[in-house]
């Protein structure tokens, strides 16, 4: 894909998802979620504490590469807030490689497409494009980017319905 047009998508997903507000479920929590199944009011305090990003821009790629498998453990709400800074990050290295952050980013939804239900008609719209792109590339042969577009396109007619439009 060509680095303006990346450059273009990624200055799309910024302003798109600006002002998400932080979840009750952070990264940490969702890992914890995953290893330790319950997590007691003291350990999940605990937890959410060392999360200290308050804007999904501010989360480093060292944290996104440490807490890639972390998207399918998340609920709705902190998909919403956690997936523009994954998927920022898999803009970026797009043309350069492919591991978890990418896969995680292409195929999160069609393993579990619940977590659509927090996004905006406009995320959603910026998110089936975005994808779809993607998947009209040759780097996205081994991914299951049209399954997770189903999963956005069914949210968005859920949307759109229930809006009257």
């Amino acid at each position: 894909m060509d680095p303006d047009r990346i450059q273009t998508l990624i200055a799309s997903v910024e302003l798109v998802f600006r002002g998400i507000p932080r979840p009750l479920c952070t990264k940490r929590v969702a890992e914890a979620l995953d290893d330790e199944w319950f997590l007691s009011p003291e350990r999940y305090a605990e937890l959410y504490a060392k999360d200290p990003e308050t804007d999904w821009r501010d989360i480093p790629d060292d944290d996104i590469e440490q807490f890639a498998s972390t998207l399918v453990w998340m609920d709705a709400r902190a998909f919403r807030f956690y997936y523009p800074a994954f998927l920022r990050y898999a803009l970026r290295h797009w043309n350069i490689s492919h591991q978890r952050v990418t896969m995680e980013v292409t195929d999160t939804l069609w393993l579990k497409p619940e977590l659509v239900e927090e996004l905006a008609l406009m995320e959603t719209d910026l998110l089936i494009s975005i994808l779809s792109e993607l998947e009209a590339t040759p780097e996205s042969a081994d991914s299951m980017i049209q399954s997770s577009l189903f999963a956005l396109q069914n949210h968005r007619k859920r949307i759109t319905r229930e809006s009257g439009s």
